[in-house]
């Protein structure tokens, strides 16, 4: 997938636009096969686990790895 589309997912809160099964991940017309994502875990992709949606968002824009609106702010 080309950066904008990653983009478009990773902006996603639509969970109507997301499926899970065993057999694969769903995201709107686009699907990859669990086996497959499988093997991308173990040999290229590292991932991180967070229990918010938005701070992590939140820091890869302040990387500069996801461009877009601003950052969400967290109410005070």
């Amino acid at each position: 997938l080309d950066p904008k589309a990653i983009q478009e997912i990773l902006e996603d809160e639509k969970a109507e636009h997301f499926t899970f099964t065993p057999a694969a991940f769903g995201w709107k017309k686009l699907s990859l096969a669990s086996g497959k994502i499988e093997k991308l875990r173990d040999s290229v992709c590292t991932s991180f686990g967070s229990c918010s949606f938005d701070e992590p968002r939140e820091d890869l824009r302040r990387l500069g790895l996801l461009e877009g609106a601003p950052a969400a702010r967290t109410p005070r």
